[in-house]
């Protein structure tokens, strides 16, 4: 810009200044538009980060809740599933009890038939001797 300063200033190694005030205030100027116009960029883009950052986090709260649901859906037919299983293991407890009470019950009426037959076998032995008596008492 102004030649002869710049001329000057070399000249005069330095007493002189290179730049005059008026180009000094422009280039202070240039440069403090460029700080704001970082300064907003700066602010835009944090607004815009921060807006992200509170989408990202609506969304983790939604994932977590369907993670939850979806825990619960699980645990819910596992438990669905364990019913089912004890509802069959009770079926055939019940099916394995009534046998065993079935075949007992066999078991207990061939005893006492056992029995019944001793008994009866018995009650004629004891008959015929009693009967003997009498006949060797009549005698």
């Amino acid at each position: 810009m102004g030649l002869v300063r710049k001329t000057m200033s070399i000249g005069t190694f330095g007493l002189v200044s290179f730049r005059s005030k008026k180009e000094k205030l422009r280039r202070a100027e240039g440069r403090q538009a460029a700080a704001e116009r970082a300064v907003e960029e700066a602010q835009a883009a944090r607004a815009a980060a921060e807006e992200r950052v509170g989408v990202a986090e609506k969304q983790a709260r939604r994932a977590e809740k369907r993670l939850r649901r979806g825990k619960r859906r699980r645990q819910a037919r596992r438990a669905e599933q364990l019913a089912g299983e004890v509802v069959e293991r009770g079926r055939r407890a019940r099916k394995a009890a009534k046998r065993s009470a079935n075949e007992a019950k066999k078991q207990a009426k061939k005893q006492a038939h056992r029995q019944a037959r001793r008994a009866k076998s018995a009650a004629v032995a004891a008959k015929d001797a009693v009967e003997q008596r009498v006949e060797s008492a009549t005698q």
